[in-house]
């Protein structure tokens, strides 16, 4: 009279292996993810901190083109700009909490050059090749048309930097850039008084 209904229900411990499994395939995906967000905001930082870098390269390039009778010191370098017969800086200055940035000293204004929220240096380093700057008496420099044709004017800056959004996921950027100044003897304006 009474049919015997078969229990085929899960057992216990079949849920509990499926839960540990799902669990697991759970936290694989939740660790992928936080990895995937981690590596997309440190890439975003090193970018902001790329074009940081770059844009104050392709100023100091344009500046460095331009100029003429370069000197350097452990922090700096200087020339006169051949458009205004002006001598500009760039130097390489630390903030309080040594965080290393680049300014622009040019017509006797600063501006910074690189972001000290964004990025920071820990090296600048300049190097020049062929004959960059003179011991001749700035009136004698015109007329020495030997000078300027023999001096092979080449100027290598090396920028070691790090980002500074992610200290912790500290990343090297090295970057170089070298400019080779227009022959002065080439521009249509004389700095230097006869």
């Amino acid at each position: 009279m009474f049919k015997k209904i078969s229990n085929k229900s899960f057992t216990v411990e079949e849920i509990a292996i499926a839960l540990f499994i799902f669990l697991i395939y759970l936290g694989t995906i939740f660790n992928s993810y936080f990895v995937l967000i981690n590596s997309h905001f440190l890439t975003q930082n090193k970018l902001q901190a790329l074009q940081n870098l770059k844009m104050t390269l392709d100023k100091l390039y344009v500046e460095m083109k331009r100029g003429e009778l370069f000197t350097t010191s452990s922090n700096s370098v200087s020339f006169i700009n051949i458009q205004n017969c002006q001598t500009t800086t760039i130097l390489f200055s630390t903030t309080s909490d040594n965080i290393g940035y680049l300014t622009l000293v040019k017509n006797n204004s600063t501006s910074t050059l690189t972001d000290p929220n964004l990025v920071n240096i820990e090296n600048f380093n300049v190097h020049l090749v062929g004959i960059i700057t003179t011991t001749l008496p700035a009136r004698d420099i015109r007329n020495n048309i030997f000078y300027f044709i023999t001096s092979f004017k080449s100027i290598t800056l090396s920028i070691k930097a790090y980002n500074i959004l992610k200290p912790d996921l500290k990343s090297p950027i090295n970057i170089q850039m070298t400019v080779q100044p227009f022959n002065s003897f080439l521009s249509s304006r004389s700095c230097f008084s006869d």
